[in-house]
C-alpha cells in the first residue's frame, strides 16, 4: 500500500530571494516562479556542463552530482537544497562558462591541426607532429594556456607551404621545359593558335596557376584540391602529353594521299624506262 508523507520542509522568504537572485541571473525568474524555475535551472546547468567538456583532447566533463542531488528532491526540499549549494553552484556556472566559451574558440584551431597532420604523411616532420598531437589529445590539453596547438598550427603551415611551392615550382619548371621545346618543333609552328591550344586542351595541359597560400585554410584547401603526390603525378605526366600533342601535330600535317594513274606500257629497253618514268613523274 503506498504511503504519502506530507511534506514539512519550511522555505523563509530569505530563502526564496536568495533562490530567486540565482534563478534570475541564469534562466530568469519572477516572484512566486521559484519552484516550477528550479527545473529549468537544472536542466541549464546540466547543458553547460556538457558543453565544459566532452571527448578528448577537451578535458572530462565536470561532476554533476549536486545538480543530481537537487533534482532527486522535490517541493520545498528541492529549493532548500538549492539554496544550500548555491554559492557552490554560481562558482561552478561560472567556470562551466568560460571553459564553454573556451573550447568554442580553440576547437577550430584543433580541428586545423588534424587536417594539417592528416595532409602532411609522408614528410619528414610527420613522425614528430604525430607525438605532439597525441600527447595534447591523450592529455586533453586543449585548454592549456598557452594554447599547445597554435604554435603546431603555424609550425605545420609554414612547412606544408614550403612543401607545396617546391613541387609547384618543379611543375612550373617542367612545363615551362616542355612548352619552349614544342614550341621550337617544325610541324606544331605550321599549326594556328586555335588548332595548337585545342591539342593542348585536349590533354589538360594549362599554364600553371600559382597557388594561394597565405593562410592555413588556404594551404589546406590547396591540398584537398591536390596533395603533394599529385604534383609529382602531374609533373612526371606533363612529357607524354605534350609528346602526345606533338604526335599529333605531325599526323595533322602528313601529305594527304592521292590515287594516280601511271602511264601502261611494255618496258623493254632502258629508254622504255626513262620515258615511262618522265611520263610518270608528270602524272605524280
Amino acid at each position: 500500500q503506498a504511503q504519502f508523507e506530507v511534506e514539512n520542509v519550511t522555505i523563509t522568504t530569505a530563502h526564496k530571494i536568495a533562490i530567486r537572485k540565482l534563478l534570475t541571473e541564469t534562466v530568469g525568474c519572477n516572484p512566486g516562479e521559484e519552484e516550477s524555475k528550479t527545473a529549468d535551472f537544472l536542466m541549464f546547468a546540466r547543458e553547460l556542463a556538457e558543453q565544459a567538456g566532452g571527448e578528448a583532447p577537451k578535458p572530462h566533463r565536470p561532476d554533476t552530482s549536486r545538480i543530481d542531488e537537487i533534482a532527486g528532491e522535490a517541493g520545498n526540499s528541492r529549493l532548500v537544497k538549492l539554496y544550500d549549494y548555491k554559492d557552490e553552484l554560481k562558482e561552478s556556472i561560472t567556470l562551466w562558462q568560460q571553459q564553454s566559451k573556451a573550447i568554442e574558440k580553440r576547437m577550430p584551431v584543433w580541428s586545423d591541426l588534424k587536417d594539417l597532420l592528416n595532409l602532411s604523411r609522408n614528410l619528414s616532420f610527420h613522425a614528430e607532429l604525430q607525438k605532439e598531437v597525441g600527447a595534447i589529445e591523450h592529455g586533453r590539453r586543449l585548454l592549456d594556456d598557452p594554447d599547445p596547438s597554435e604554435n603546431l598550427v603555424k609550425e605545420t603551415t609554414d612547412n606544408l607551404r614550403v612543401a607545396i611551392q617546391h613541387r609547384f615550382d618543379g611543375y612550373k619548371g617542367a612545363y615551362d621545359l616542355a612548352l619552349q621545346s614544342i614550341e621550337s618543333d617544325s610541324n606544331w609552328v605550321k599549326l594556328d593558335a586555335a588548332k595548337q591550344q585545342e591539342l593542348l586542351g585536349r590533354r589538360s595541359i594549362k599554364p600553371p596557376v600559382q597557388p594561394v597560400l597565405n593562410s592555413t585554410d588556404d594551404v589546406i584547401e590547396s591540398l584537398e584540391d591536390c596533395a603533394l603526390e599529385q604534383w609529382s603525378d602531374r609533373t612526371a605526366a606533363l612529357h607524354s602529353k605534350f609528346e602526345s600533342a606533338r604526335e599529333e601535330a605531325a599526323q595533322i600535317l602528313l601529305p594527304k594521299a592521292s590515287r594516280a594513274n601511271l602511264p601502261k606500257g611494255t618496258l623493254e629497253t632502258e629508254q622504255d624506262i626513262q620515258q615511262w618514268l618522265a611520263e610518270a613523274e608528270k602524272e605524280l
